[in-house]
């Protein structure tokens, strides 16, 4: 899949995991909720199976949603206050935004034809 057609589809998957984030901070705050309680465990069993069917629909095989959703904090940033990256075949890409995204798993799945 090239990166034109995978950004919206990864649109939609970051438009629902912030909506979910959303939802959980505002119950958050009025509840007090543990993180390891049920309901946030739910809501993060939610997001895991988009980010896995998004994975699957855009042909992510290597994981990069998931590295971009927990590691790299949907773009914003790791907690080491530094932008996530990827090297692929010696070529590093940034992972600031869904295009780099999108361009990392376009990368990662040529290499992977290639090496095949």
């Amino acid at each position: 899949m090239k990166t034109a057609d995978m950004l919206p589809k990864l649109e939609a998957w970051r438009d629902a995991i912030v909506e979910m984030d959303k939802q959980y901070d505002a119950l958050n705050a009025l509840l007090g909720l543990s993180p390891d309680s049920p309901f946030p465990r739910a809501i993060q069993d939610l997001q895991a199976v988009a980010t896995e069917a998004t994975a699957e629909t855009v042909g992510d095989a290597g994981g990069w949603l998931s590295y971009y959703w927990l590691e790299c904090n949907m773009g914003a940033g790791m907690l080491s206050g530094r932008h996530g990256s990827a090297t692929i075949g010696g070529k590093e890409y940034q992972l600031r935004t869904l295009k780099q995204l999108a361009r990392v798993i376009v990368a990662d799945n040529m290499r992977e034809s290639v090496e095949s």
